[in-house]
């Protein structure tokens, strides 16, 4: 064997062992926590809560429309063509913004993109009710918006667990965040059918909505500054309701 060989097979190795080893050790992780979360503030438990918590709120406010959506259009006398847009303009937005947000959960942090998209998603819904009596086409741009705010979570997470779970660690986190998603379907599937039949749309969509902000701020609590968004979400938020007294009907809540 010449030494050009030998040289060869000795650099092969050494680029073997440098691939088989973890990108990030557990006490690297440990260290490399972002600028917007503390090691103190924030474990790996309560990021995966929250994150359970967002996952099942983002499939809450995605599914409640869809279950409602007959009841609003015999309300309000919606053709098929204007129900058609308002279930598949959500998909449009959400095809829109899935790909940007993980552009931007890698600028400016995934925790900053998902608070915010969970507290505009929670300000969607909870005008929803109000809006649309009033200007029916509002139901398509405010599903269209929700689509919006709501392509950026995925990616997000997924940006936000790289940084802070080890790869060992990181696909049992995963999984245990993305069970959210099918239990805030089951969720809005149960019980929204029992408070459709007994309260009517309106109030579905609004608690939906409640649930939804609450969401927002769980994770707010926990990953902190971002004060001045929950209060602008919750503003919205009072807004909504109170135009939901206003000018939704007492008489269809049936109560």
């Amino acid at each position: 064997m010449d030494m050009k060989s030998s040289f060869t097979t000795s650099a092969d190795s050494k680029e073997d062992m440098s691939l088989a080893q973890p990108l990030l050790s557990d006490k690297e992780d440990a260290t490399a926590l972002p600028k917007v979360v503390s090691k103190s503030s924030l474990s790996e438990r309560s990021l995966q809560l929250c994150m359970l918590a967002g996952c099942g709120a983002v499939y809450a406010g995605r599914t409640v429309i869809p279950l409602v959506v007959p009841e609003v259009a015999a309300e309000l006398g919606w053709n098929s063509v204007l129900v058609g847009y308002v279930l598949s303009f959500f998909f449009w937005g959400y095809a829109m913004t899935q790909v940007l947000g993980g552009y931007f959960a890698d600028r400016i942090g995934g925790a900053r993109v998902i608070v915010l998209t969970q507290a505009v998603g929670a300000a969607s819904l909870l005008l929803f009710p109000a809006v649309v009596v009033v200007w029916p086409a509002a139901a398509v741009m405010l599903r269209c918006l929700l689509g919006l705010v709501q392509g950026p979570h995925y990616p997000s997470l997924g940006s936000l667990s790289s940084q802070l779970v080890s790869p060992a660690r990181r696909a049992r986190f995963l999984s245990i965040c993305f069970l959210g998603s099918p239990l805030g379907t089951v969720l809005v599937a149960l019980v929204g059918s029992a408070v459709l039949q007994k309260a009517g749309w309106r109030l579905v969509v609004t608690v939906a909505g409640f649930l939804s902000n609450l969401a927002a701020g769980f994770l707010l609590e926990r990953f902190g500054n971002f004060s001045a968004i929950f209060q602008m979400a919750a503003t919205v938020s009072v807004a909504g309701a109170v135009m939901f007294g206003a000018i939704g009907s007492a008489e269809r809540l049936q109560l």
